[in-house]
């Protein structure tokens, strides 16, 4: 069966798996040290209690280290094994609903050896509910049946600013925050100002700015794209050879980052860093490289389509090129020796991230003015799963109809595809 084949089919997902209950003891109890914490501080200090203040600092780093490992690697869990059914509905276990298909947030398989992998289900407002499952084939079918899976969805992770991970951008910011507080010191000498008043507010915005500017990595059906700071980059799936892990204590030897590593089919090598030898988020690396490869697999599973000259721009203008993919959609263009262009056909180009962003973004153009309700649904689908951002644009603009918008990210495309192709 084909890739396109797999999107089409309405299978749901029916088997015996795993239910994982999050302890319902130790994440409260750890929540509620680290708030207790200032407010041992506060009861110390007025009844003259000095044992209860000193308290307070490890019970407010206690709570919060406590915290973030029991959400993160949630331990000591109740197994409930169930009959588990899911579809478009959301997910049942025994023919109760669990979850409806509005609570859900985003699924990814999580590796968890020896014990098998688990299906975690990041719900709105809630924390994640998983399930275990046999392997992660069936952890696919049941993201697929949800509509969560990488040809469906792109996923956004939320990862450490490159101030931090970057030693260049650490050092160039290191060295401004040492010359800035240097020049506060010695402008607040000059005027004759008490420095701390004017030094700690805009220090605190610097480190603000290193620690809170996160760098966001998303995941889709064609390719993975970084941001940070309005700075994109993107990688196509036909660029990338393989991917894996890496540890990097070049910078810091006390500090070892630790995330993923695209190596390109020209030899050239992307690091991403997910997090410190410290951080209790390690488990977050695995996540992300098991949805690239998830999404690698379905891109080179695709099957091209066969046709796509019919969509190409050739040497017509952007709105006359707009005009005549609309005139296929609707089938204007068909005569006796063209035969009109079904939408389930425009629908597998679109889908398709084996293809072109060019032939993609045509084919959408094609379906948008002919669509219903269902269909434009369908077609922002396809747009929600992509991460390359002007394809994305275009493939938005076009269920939209937004003429202004979509002539400029085909124009945007095809900059791209020259400079490819000179590459």
């Amino acid at each position: 069966m084909s890739l396109s084949d797999n999107r089409e089919s309405k299978a749901r997902f029916r088997g015996k798996a795993t239910e994982v209950r999050r302890n319902r003891v130790l994440l409260p109890v750890a929540v509620s040290a680290a708030v207790l914490g200032p407010v041992a501080a506060l009861v110390g200090a007025a009844a003259g209690l000095p044992a209860m203040a000193l308290m307070s600092p490890l019970l407010i780093v206690g709570g919060v280290i406590g915290s973030m490992a029991a959400f993160s690697h949630n331990p000591w869990t109740t197994d409930l094994p169930g009959d588990f059914e899911a579809g478009p509905e959301g997910l049942f276990e025994g023919g109760r609903l669990l979850l409806s298909s509005d609570q859900i947030r985003a699924g990814f398989v999580v590796p968890d050896p020896p014990r098998g992998p688990r299906v975690r289900i990041q719900r709105k407002n809630k924390l994640p509910m998983e399930i275990r499952v046999r392997d992660e084939a069936e952890g696919r079918e049941l993201l697929r049946a949800l509509g969560l899976d990488a040809t469906q969805r792109a996923a956004t992770f939320s990862t450490p600013s490159r101030a931090i991970t970057d030693p260049l951008w650490s050092i160039v910011l290191g060295v401004g925050f040492a010359g800035t507080f240097m020049l506060l010191g010695l402008l607040t000498r000059t005027i004759g100002m008490h420095g701390p008043g004017i030094q700690l507010p805009i220090l605190a915005a610097y480190l603000g700015f290193m620690f809170l500017t996160r760098t966001g990595i998303t995941v889709g059906a064609d390719g993975i794209l970084r941001s940070w700071m309005g700075k994109k980059e993107f990688w196509s799936y036909g660029d990338i050879e393989s991917v894996g892990r890496f540890i990097d204590d070049r910078y810091s030897r006390k500090q070892k980052w630790r995330g993923i590593e695209l190596v390109l089919r020209s030899g050239a090598r992307v690091r991403v860093p997910i997090s410190s030898k410290q951080s209790l988020q390690s488990s977050s690396i695995d996540l992300i490289i098991e949805r690239i490869r998830e999404a690698m697999e379905s891109h080179r599973e695709g099957d091209p389509a066969a046709e796509t000259a019919l969509l190409a721009r050739q040497a017509r203008s952007v709105s006359d090129w707009i005009q005549s993919l609309r005139a296929i959609g609707s089938g204007a263009n068909a005569d006796h020796r063209t035969a009109p262009v079904a939408p389930e056909r425009l629908f597998r180009i679109v889908e398709d991230p084996s293809l072109t962003a060019s032939a993609r973004a045509s084919a959408a153009v094609a379906l948008g003015t002919s669509l219903d309700a269902s269909g434009k649904v369908r077609l922002k689908g396809a747009a929600v799963a992509t991460a390359a951002p002007k394809l994305r644009i275009a493939i938005e603009a076009a269920a939209d109809g937004d003429d202004a918008a979509l002539a400029e990210a085909l124009s945007a495309i095809e900059v791209e595809a020259e400079k490819r192709a000179e590459l």
